[in-house]
């Protein structure tokens, strides 16, 4: 190969690479996201509690047992319970271990025994501006049910809800 020629390849390159220089250097990107998080008042907590109605012998028994919420700042609130394993807070059962026999039972809001206590919004405790507190429930077997020897029990789900 001629001098001639290899030379006019290295002024060619330095050209090149003269060009690529003048034109700036080469863009990079990468990306990724940015959680945003806020808190408005409201966040509560409701902790549940056991009714435990001891000994059944057919005659009306009543028990009662707080359960209780936080909040961390003033919030007007419900709290409601459902209708356990029979999902209806009307007819609520406990039921024995093989589900052969049951005991009716009902779950109030009220000393009195005549306030339900069911679900949002109809049957639920209401709560304004409140931050914590511990309300009763009032728990009723009605007399004059015949169950079969054993242990009963049901699970009632507790909700509350901010509004």
């Amino acid at each position: 190969m001629g001098e001639g020629k290899g030379i006019g390849i290295v002024f060619g390159m330095i050209g090149f690479a003269g060009m690529t220089a003048l034109s700036g250097p080469a863009m990079a990107q990468s990306s990724d996201t940015l959680l945003v998080l806020a808190s408005v008042g409201g966040e509560c907590t409701v902790t549940g509690a056991t009714l435990d109605f001891g000994a059944y012998s057919g005659t009306q028994k009543d028990v009662e047992i707080p359960i209780s919420f936080s909040c961390n700042s003033p919030t007007n609130i419900a709290i409601s319970m459902d209708g356990g394993a029979t999902g209806d807070p009307n007819g609520r059962q406990m039921f024995n271990g093989d589900f052969s026999s049951q005991i009716l039972y009902e779950l109030y809001r009220d000393g009195g025994r005549t306030q339900l206590w069911g679900v949002f919004p109809e049957d639920s405790a209401d709560f304004a501006s409140a931050t914590t507190g511990s309300p009763t429930v009032f728990g009723r077997i009605p007399g004059g049910q015949s169950p079969l020897p054993g242990s009963y029990s049901d699970s009632v789900t507790i909700t509350l809800t901010t509004n």
